[in-house]
């Protein structure tokens, strides 16, 4: 495994284009897990009115799921058809990161459909619910077919 920066002309790994780009990415990556944290946390109390507690749950576990899976892919990014990423580690692999990005893309998707499903109920949109239940499954196909 390798975390070694390459600079270049021998200057310091700062001046690095690619160092501060990384860095962006952790820096945005670190924000959003400290804001789903907050959003745990706040969530706990009890509520009147609303989503139920187990429909809270679920978009919180849906949510961290994209989180951390968005998170993950800033840590290590990767370019897997050009085969180059920023770290030489097994957790670099197309297998791992392809992995990591469909769970967490189907967990998005699902978070909408919840969405839509829940604005559809309230206004009576057949459209809105039609949509709602047919996302996640067109949504799975194109994921079977980004493998």
């Amino acid at each position: 495994m390798s975390l070694e920066w390459r600079a270049r002309s021998g200057s310091l790994a700062w001046s690095n284009p690619v160092v501060w780009w990384w860095a962006l990415l952790t820096l945005v990556s670190g924000v959003n897990i400290a804001v789903w944290f907050v959003l745990c946390l706040t969530l706990q109390e009890p509520r009147t009115g609303g989503l139920g507690g187990a429909s809270i749950e679920l978009m919180l576990v849906l949510c961290a799921a994209y989180v951390f899976g968005c998170a993950f892919r800033s840590f290590l990014p990767r370019a897997d058809v050009q085969r180059i990423c920023l770290f030489d580690t097994w957790l670099s692999s197309v297998m791992v990161g392809r992995s990591v990005a469909t769970v967490a893309e189907v967990c998005f998707v699902v978070q909408w459909a919840i969405v839509l499903h829940q604005l559809g109920t309230l206004t009576g949109a057949d459209t809105t619910l039609n949509a709602a239940w047919m996302i996640v499954p067109l949504i799975v196909i194109a994921e079977c077919f980004s493998w």
